[in-house]
């Protein structure tokens, strides 16, 4: 055999291996030409169906739930509206429409799934999101400051100035940022620490200092629900008495008003509302496992007190204490 001959073999065998075919669905696959490997387009949800925290990642038309930490695969099916999807042996059916849904799980059938957001910790330290809102007491101050204007409020609402938002200059530990005319010179301070409000106690994520024509005024700043979600919380101790060593207790927050977690041997969800240093909560549901008789009562101590508490805060230590009206507490931390 001469060499063109084998060299026209050789080729072909080549192209054999490396395949002719058509374009791969960007939408389904991605090539990463750097590493060689193939990455799959997720679609992930998060929601609340009664007392369960549904998690549903969704591949082309196969779509994964995941329930209790066990994960159903559920492929799609026809409907007359919305996304339908079953699991092969029909005990699991999730039908999507929106931002809501139906299950049918166990045997149950949850019909008002609501979507939910659950975030995922970043580290905040090193970015100030707009808008931003700082406050402070004696005299009383108001600063709101979007992405367009910085807008200041004094001596408790009867003084107020307007100006374009200033470019953030980096200074040690923070932010500042500075504007003004000819009447007045604002500079604002912002350094992520945990701060108390003078008046209420309440924290914030943010310690602030304003200055205005010369005067200092302290005060915080940020949002109050960025130090609560965004982090599971893993509870420590129950009224005084600590935890069970091989059990586990979580609390989570979302932004749409909801608590979830594990109780010691289930799952549970309320829902929880903020108002000042206030929180309370509606009476917690969640499954119904059953777990040695230790766990059992660890589990209903806790959901006793979660559902009394009636204020929280954060220590100087991070740690989340939710304490009810006879001084009771639960304390959390994050891992």
């Amino acid at each position: 055999m001469d060499f063109n001959k084998i060299t026209a073999i050789s080729l072909l065998c080549l192209f054999s291996i490396a395949g002719c075919d058509s374009p791969t669905n960007t939408t389904e696959q991605a090539v990463d030409q750097n590493s060689i490997r193939v990455t799959t387009d997720k679609k992930s949800s998060n929601y609340i169906c009664s007392h369960l925290l549904v998690k549903s990642d969704l591949v082309a038309d196969k779509l994964t739930l995941t329930i209790e930490d066990k994960s159903y695969h559920l492929s799609q099916t026809e409907s007359a509206s919305g996304s339908k999807y079953i699991s092969q042996n029909e005990t699991v059916t999730f039908w999507q429409k929106g931002d809501s849904a139906s299950l049918e799980f166990n045997g149950q059938r949850y019909s008002n799934c609501e979507k939910v957001t659950v975030q995922q910790a970043t580290n905040s330290r090193n970015t100030i999101e707009l808008p931003f809102t700082a406050r402070g007491n004696e005299p009383g101050w108001m600063l709101n400051m979007s992405a367009e204007k910085l807008k200041l409020t004094t001596d408790y609402g009867k003084n107020t100035i307007s100006f374009p938002t200033p470019e953030v200059k980096h200074i040690m530990g923070g932010y500042q940022f500075h504007t003004g005319d000819n009447t007045h010179s604002v500079t604002l301070e912002v350094h992520k620490k945990l701060c108390y409000d003078s008046m209420t106690g309440r924290p914030f994520p943010a310690f602030v200092t304003l200055n205005l024509d010369g005067e200092t005024l302290p005060g915080c700043g940020g949002d109050p629900l960025d130090l609560l979600v965004g982090f599971e919380w893993v509870v420590e101790d129950i009224a005084s008495e600590g935890i069970i060593d091989s059990s586990k207790v979580t609390i989570n927050f979302n932004r749409e008003g909801k608590i979830f977690g594990i109780s010691s041997c289930n799952n549970y969800s309320s829902s929880y509302e903020i108002t000042g240093e206030n929180l309370t909560l509606t009476p917690p549901v969640g499954t119904l496992k059953a777990c040695p008789q230790a766990i059992m009562m660890q589990e209903r101590k806790f959901l006793d007190l979660l559902v009394k508490v009636n204020r929280y805060d954060i220590d100087g230590f991070g740690a989340l204490i939710l304490t009810t009206d006879d001084v009771q507490t639960i304390i959390a931390r994050q891992p």
